[in-house]
C-alpha cells in the first residue's frame, strides 16, 4: 500500500488537501475517499473528477 495526498479540484487547480489514504493506485485512492464521504453523509456530491491523487 502507498500513501496518497487526495486533493479537491476546482478550475483545473488543487484547492485544498482532502485526506490522506492509503491505497494501491491514485483511482483506489480517489475511491476510498468518497466511500468515506458516503459512508459518513450517506451521499456524496462529488465524482472521481473533482479529486486528484499523488503519492507522499
Amino acid at each position: 500500500m502507498t500513501k496518497y495526498k487526495v486533493e479537491k479540484v476546482e478550475n483545473g487547480k488543487a484547492v485544498y488537501i482532502a485526506g490522506i489514504i492509503e491505497a494501491e493506485s491514485e483511482a483506489q485512492a480517489i475511491q476510498k475517499y468518497i466511500n468515506k464521504i458516503v459512508s459518513y453523509w450517506g451521499y456524496c456530491v462529488f465524482s472521481q473528477n473533482d479529486f486528484v491523487a499523488n503519492v507522499i
